[in-house]
């Protein structure tokens, strides 16, 4: 799943998409791909308590990220 959407952005970006990637730092582009994913992910599995630790543990992150980085994005 992880190398196929790299492929996407990989192959977006070489299509003749790459504007908005060009204007953009990594540090940019890597969080906007984390908020993406995070916001997929919630969109899959709710935002309960038993939601978020299904995230937390498909994503290899803790508990205590996940919500750091809801907060972050705004996706609380």
């Amino acid at each position: 799943m992880k190398l196929e959407i790299c492929r996407f952005i990989c192959r977006q970006h070489y299509l003749g998409f790459n504007s908005k990637f060009d204007k953009k730092s990594l540090k940019q582009l890597v969080n906007d791909f984390e908020k993406c994913v995070l916001n997929n992910k919630i969109q899959q599995y709710g935002v309960d308590l038993n939601a978020k630790n299904k995230i937390a543990e498909e994503l290899d992150i803790g508990i205590a990220s996940l919500y750091r980085k809801l907060k972050k994005y705004k996706l609380e």
